[in-house]
């Protein structure tokens, strides 16, 4: 009598492992690429690492767009490029005298940390070039 009871007690656990335990939740990845973050065709700049805090999107080519003026901020703490045909982006400082590259970027791309001296005032981003 008690084999059977260790039997049916052992298949008893055998089945509730067999059927598992709910799964628990956790943050899927978050993929910065995904529409919902940028745009498609947009250069997006965050104020925050990991694409948080204030957002501004450059859209046109040709043109520095100086972001201290659009945005308000020129603490580019992270970015999405989302352009299409693997253009580059160029990052600005300006001087007060003129426009200086600090920085590249080929689409499609993303950082969730920019380099140092992107928001590193005064030697900071000022300005993006899209494309």
């Amino acid at each position: 009598m008690r084999k059977r009871r260790l039997g049916a007690l052992v298949a008893a656990v055998v089945a509730v492992l067999s059927v598992g335990f709910p799964a628990t939740a956790s943050a899927s990845p978050v993929d910065p690429m995904d529409s919902g973050h940028c745009e498609i065709g947009y250069l997006c700049v965050y104020s925050g690492n990991s694409f948080s805090g204030s957002k501004h999107r450059v859209y046109e080519c040709g043109y520095i767009h100086n972001i201290g003026l659009d945005w308000g901020s020129d603490q580019v703490a992270s970015y999405i490029n989302n352009q299409t045909g693997n253009v580059e982006a160029t990052f600005y400082n300006w001087t007060g005298s003129k426009w200086v590259p600090i920085g590249y970027s080929e689409a499609p791309e993303f950082e969730s940390s920019a380099p140092y001296h992107f928001y590193d005032k005064p030697d900071g981003v000022d300005g993006i070039k899209a494309c």
